[in-house]
């Protein structure tokens, strides 16, 4: 329980239980096994969608993101909202998440992490490993989202692209229109490549879904493992981003397993990250496709975070 005059920003158990503690945010929900609260979600309904590069903005698809592909998936939750620094925090106490510390941020050229820090508990919990994501959504009843799902959830499916949902299918969570301030947080936005923002504070930015930071303010690890020809060669692919590595065409055909619920390479050195950051200075990097290696094994970064997935 709280003790009276604890701040309840950091208060184990925030559900409206203890007389000094509020309910939770708009954006949250209460799990009640937990005492916790956790981010909404929403369930994304079985179908499928368009996966990968379809038009870069000014440029050509890169290798790792094509070919451009349909994909079936089951229908599943996935969250709202990045996890909190505060949603993270209730998973330490419960001595079930390790803590962080700035120390865990440098990986990044900027700030550090917004565990315990005054003012940040509703900013995105950051500075993670593959780990530390892992360990929260699993105490959470969830599970990190596979490439595929994040994907989907960033850019909505035929059910809603019904018209040519190869053609409709969007480049950023909120459509084809270049990206802006008020629908993500990048480096051109005030503070100006300087920290994160609250989750969900730039609603023009939601995705078809109803999710909000799916691009910019910090990178989201999901579970697979990365593989820079995933797209092209399926698991059995080698999974390093360096020489020799076959290099994916637009022309070439998926992979069977890269289509049908896919969960990535069976193993790998590195995680995929997804969703662009406050740091990102390449518009690119803000779209719903772009993928790139990390999260397993090596520092944190102020850039990086995660959101969790789960069973509808």
């Amino acid at each position: 329980s709280c003790d009276p005059g604890e701040d309840c920003s950091l208060c184990p158990i925030d559900c409206g239980l203890c007389p000094n503690c509020p309910a939770c945010g708009e954006l949250e929900e209460c799990n009640p096994l937990l005492g916790s609260c956790v981010a909404k979600s929403t369930i994304v309904p079985e179908g499928d969608f368009w996966m990968g590069c379809r038009d870069a903005p000014g440029g050509d698809c890169e290798a790792e993101a094509v070919p451009y592909h349909e994909v079936f998936l089951d229908s599943y939750r996935i969250d709202l909202t990045e996890v909190t620094a505060k949603q993270y925090a209730h998973c330490v106490d419960a001595q079930v998440c390790s803590e962080v510390t700035d120390a865990d941020c440098e990986g990044s050229s900027l700030g550090g992490t917004n565990y315990l820090k005054p003012g940040q508990h509703h900013h995105p919990m950051n500075c993670v490993n593959w780990e530390h994501a892992e360990a929260y959504c699993q105490w959470a009843g969830k599970r990190l989202c596979t490439e595929a799902q994040w994907e989907k959830a960033a850019r909505g499916g035929c059910e809603i692209w019904t018209a040519d949902c190869k053609e409709q299918s969007p480049l950023f969570p909120w459509g084809d229109a270049s990206p802006s301030c008020d629908r993500a947080a990048y480096d051109d936005c005030p503070p100006y490549g300087a920290a994160t923002s609250p989750v969900g504070s730039r609603p023009d930015g939601m995705s078809p879904y109803g999710l909000l930071d799916m691009a910019g303010n910090v990178f989201e690890l999901v579970g697979d493992w990365y593989s820079y020809d995933y797209y092209c060669m399926g698991p059995d692919a080698d999974t390093l981003p360096a020489g020799g590595v076959h290099k994916c065409e637009e022309t070439d055909a998926p992979h069977p397993e890269a289509k049908l619920n896919p969960a990535g390479p069976q193993e790998g050195a590195w995680k995929v990250v997804r969703g662009g950051s406050w740091e990102t200075p390449v518009i690119q990097v803000l779209t719903v496709y772009y993928r790139l290696p990390g999260g397993s094994g090596f520092s944190g970064s102020s850039v990086m975070g995660f959101r969790c997935c789960s069973d509808p």
